[in-house]
């Protein structure tokens, strides 16, 4: 056992040493550069409650555009644009990097190779994105092998956010705007047709409203019956010492008739099924069977409803332009702003790795495996013997 436990410890020892040397000496040294932003909506809110429902995310929540920014960071899309910015490709490959995180173009180990798929995990493992839900803020940061490089990545991280940001926006308020100008159109359509039905309805049967019809005869009405009250009460004074033929008592007598002929005709044309007598014949007055009342009250009840609908129509209208004179605002200009709360800083003493503390780490690793060992092998020799 002891000539097995020498080799043993021995081994583990020199793992130790080999980790320890490579930890201490040759794993590259990265510096970490932050930047901390805020996402800031700058699309107005509805000016009132009465607009349609939103057809976008608007008011979207910070969280929500920060994960956005978060996914977009740590896609391929952004990997690309910053390898033909900052040449990530080359960095993930070259002699920058220690030999064991370095990627090589010509190894036929897949996951040594320089592949799309291991230079974005590589990209990934030194990309760090933290939002804090308290004051709404995304925390960047970068790993690189030298500061300044590890800086100008994150201002380009952040750049290159931004940009996306509004152009999803804007893409998806060209969805939005399409999907509104064909309600536009439709309704623009609802709204004709509701004036032409209003205007045919007004011509067949020669009325501008039969409300307002309604009001203008009975407020002639009212004053025709006042005044042949005032003229019968004059007519009947007068009567008491005028001979009831003078000229002038016959012309009034003739003045209470007409009156009295106009009333009626007045009550006839409220109570008609046409109001201005356009089909040459009444349906009787008011005191009748309440067929009048019933066909005017049929006439304003589908008048009303004509007038309703053209109302509704047109405040649909009216709501569907506002909202697409504010889409199309929104779609040329720039409505998510990422500010920048904090720059990229410039470190000016590297990261990773953090050598104490991975020497440590290997060592309590190593001698857990030699401890975990050592009783193995301890139990198949007591079972040997």
């Amino acid at each position: 056992m002891r000539l097995f436990g020498d080799p043993l410890r021995i081994s583990f020892a020199v793992v130790f040493a080999i980790g320890a040397l490579y930890i201490a000496f040759i794993e590259t040294e990265k510096y970490v550069s932050r930047s901390t932003v805020m996402i800031k909506n700058l699309t107005p809110p509805p000016v009132d409650g009465s607009s349609i429902s939103s057809l976008l995310t608007q008011g979207t929540p910070a969280s929500q555009d920060a994960r956005l920014v978060e996914v977009y960071a740590r896609s391929s899309d952004m990997y690309r644009l910053l390898d033909e910015e900052d040449r990530l490709g080359d960095y993930y490959t070259s002699e920058r990097l220690d030999w064991v995180q370095r990627l090589d173009n010509e190894t036929i180990f897949s996951p040594r190779k320089a592949t799309m798929t291991n230079l974005l995990e590589k990209y990934n493992s030194d990309l760090v994105m933290v939002f804090d839900d308290a004051s709404a803020t995304l925390d960047i940061e970068f790993a690189y092998a030298d500061a300044k490089g590890a800086q100008k990545i994150v201002r380009d991280i952040v750049k290159y956010a931004g940009e996306a940001l509004n152009r999803f926006e804007k893409e998806n308020a060209q969805t939005a705007l399409k999907y509104l100008e064909k309600q536009a159109a439709l309704k623009r359509k609802r709204f004709m047709d509701s004036i032409k039905k209003m205007i045919e309805y007004q011509n067949r049967h020669n009325m501008f409203s039969p409300t307002s019809d309604v009001e203008r005869k009975s407020s002639i009405l009212a004053s025709l019956e006042s005044l042949l009250v005032q003229k019968e009460v004059e007519y009947k004074s007068r009567l008491q010492y005028m001979n009831e033929n003078a000229s002038e008592m016959v012309m009034m007598r003739g003045d209470i008739e007409n009156i009295k002929k106009r009333i009626k005709e007045i009550r006839n044309e409220l109570a008609s099924s046409d109001s201005s007598g356009s089909a040459g014949t009444t349906v009787g007055s008011v005191s009748g069977d309440g067929t009048g009342e019933h066909e005017l009250n049929r006439y304003v009840y589908d008048f009303e409803l004509l007038k309703n609908q053209l109302d509704f129509n047109k405040q649909l209208y009216t709501q569907t332009l506002v909202k697409l004179e504010e889409l199309k605002v929104q779609v040329s200009q720039n409505s998510k702003n990422v500010i920048v709360v904090t720059e990229a800083s410039l470190p000016d003493e590297y990261r990773y790795p953090q050598k104490i503390k991975s020497i440590l780490s290997l060592f309590i690793m190593l001698f857990f495996i030699y401890g975990i060992s050592v009783g193995v092998v301890k139990i198949i020799k007591d079972h040997k013997d």
